[in-house]
């Protein structure tokens, strides 16, 4: 066992409904994290990416300054945004909490919207929000909206960044600031989440995971 204080952030603890975030004290060595991530999801799971942000001197050194970053999906930039996404907080200091949305307070029809997104390779073209096989109503939300463009039509994009605005002021599930040692697992394709701003330090492994072939998850 490499965590305790395990905690179903969304859906409300149920036994029939499988959580989509959690958060827990992880306890391990870092070596087992994978391993016990795809234990919670209960699907074999491999890892898209693994890196730690923060460190002080790199490129991604985390600062206050950052301030408040607003709701979002991890990966906007790619064809399919990986299905799990975790942060295991290092260092912190003060501040820094973290606010989930789940996609049942989410408007399917204003998000439906063909939008761009910044890509690597120029503009990545879909709904903000989109029917995906193997995914609940009302499917794969895609959200960052510093990264978002028109795509032609400049009032359907505002109309998404009010439909989110609108669906944080009455879904806004509170997560609470994570200390270090503390990790939130959140299912990437259906809950958005948020990070207020902070002061001081702050260092997180971010891992990026997607179902093992053969065992779904969506296309």
């Amino acid at each position: 066992m490499s965590a305790t204080q395990l905690e179903h952030l969304w859906p409300p603890t149920e036994p029939t409904s499988p959580s989509r975030a959690l958060k827990f004290r992880y306890t391990g060595d870092g070596t087992d994290l994978p391993d016990f991530i795809a234990s919670l999801v209960g699907i074999p799971l491999v890892t898209v990416r693994d890196v730690v942000i923060g460190m002080r001197g790199d490129d991604t050194e985390l600062v206050a300054q950052l301030g408040d970053f607003w709701f979002h999906t991890d990966a906007t930039f790619v064809p399919a945004p990986p299905r799990w996404m975790a942060i295991l907080v290092q260092e912190a200091d003060e501040g820094g909490a973290l606010d989930l949305l789940p996609t049942e307070f989410l408007d399917p029809a204003r998000l439906s919207a063909l939008v761009g997104y910044q890509a690597q390779d120029g503009t990545l073209t879909a709904p903000a929000l989109e029917p995906v096989p193997g995914v609940a109503r009302p499917g794969r939300v895609r959200y960052r909206q510093d990264r978002m463009t028109d795509a032609g039509n400049p009032m359907a994009l505002a109309d998404v960044h009010e439909a989110v605005r609108e669906a944080a002021e009455q879904g806004t599930v509170p997560a609470g600031e994570l200390g270090p040692g503390d990790c939130l697992l959140l299912d990437n394709w259906t809950v958005l989440h948020r990070r207020t701003a902070f002061e001081g330090r702050r260092v997180i492994r971010r891992l990026w995971l997607d179902p093992a072939p053969g065992h779904g998850g969506g296309a």
